[in-house]
């Protein structure tokens, strides 16, 4: 019974390396999601901080969107 439990843990082990990994946008295969480039076609994987400044300029856009709609609801009851 000892090498069932063995077996078990390098289970969960290969488990969490799963959880690690995104499909590339390119071709779809799995890649580590720190990866840089894909190893199965070779195209560059858009890096975190670009991701991040597209979420800061939709964050940007929304404060602004938000911002007009409180001043025309203020210049139409105040």
């Amino acid at each position: 019974m000892e090498w069932q439990d063995d077996e078990i843990d390098a289970d969960e082990a290969n488990g969490d390396a799963e959880d690690d990994q995104l499909p590339c946008p390119s071709c779809g295969r799995m890649i580590f999601d720190d990866s840089e480039r894909c190893p199965h076609c070779g195209d560059w994987v858009m890096p975190l901080a670009a991701a991040a400044s597209n979420r800061s300029t939709w964050v940007w856009w929304t404060a602004l969107i938000l911002a007009g709609v409180m001043l025309a609801t203020w210049g139409l009851f105040g």
